[in-house]
């Protein structure tokens, strides 16, 4: 807040709640108390606060998601996706391999998923994507177990030492992703291409 105060940045108002840009790259921030902020892009701003303030309906209305919750809220970095965000994310994940027949199968039977982080002894990622049945998990599987591979080959060592420590598998109709590092190994990876390549 001192910073936009000091810069001269004028808030747009959302009702009661003081809307900031942050920059040139079309983000926008609230500050809705002193633990509690959202960001995003304008129009995701907005509906949060129409959400937040009974004007569009919220996220405790969606009795799957406020089940996915409660698994990951007390990780210190969490996450969770409905369908259409999965499949975005997904999308991005295989990158190429979306490309294939077989990921149209599996795209629209992808239910939500959920990630969490935990920093305890260097950084362990959990990734869960929910599918409708078990054959689906197992073909999401193979699929990501499938682009590891092509990225091992055409990776740095950096990034190849990070796949070896990647885990894909599906059980019981959920495709698992697991990854576990050091503070160092991961503070590396975080300016590889193919770090970058999954987050863009």
């Amino acid at each position: 807040m001192a910073n936009f105060t000091k810069n001269k940045i004028k808030p747009t108002m959302i009702r009661n709640n003081s809307v900031y840009p942050m920059g040139s790259n079309g983000m926008s921030v609230v500050f809705l108390n002193q633990t509690t902020m959202v960001f995003g892009d304008k129009d995701a701003v907005r509906e949060a606060m129409d959400a937040r303030d009974g004007i569009s309906s919220n996220f405790l209305s969606n009795g799957d998601m406020v089940n996915e919750m409660n698994v990951v809220d007390t990780k210190a970095v969490w996450s969770l996706l409905d369908a259409k965000g999965t499949q975005t994310m997904m999308k991005s994940v295989l990158g190429d391999a979306s490309q294939l027949a077989d990921y149209d199968t599996v795209k629209n039977r992808m239910k939500s998923s959920r990630y969490t982080m935990d920093f305890q002894n260097g950084v362990k990622f959990d990734m869960a994507v929910v599918m409708s049945d078990t054959i689906t998990a197992a073909t999401a599987a193979t699929l990501m177990k499938g682009v590891s591979i092509l990225r091992k080959n055409s990776g740095s060592p950096l990034e190849k030492s990070a796949l070896d420590q990647t885990t894909i598998d599906s059980n019981a109709g959920t495709l698992t992703v697991s990854y576990s590092s050091s503070d160092s190994q991961f503070a590396s990876l975080l300016t590889s291409p193919l770090f970058q390549s999954v987050v863009k």
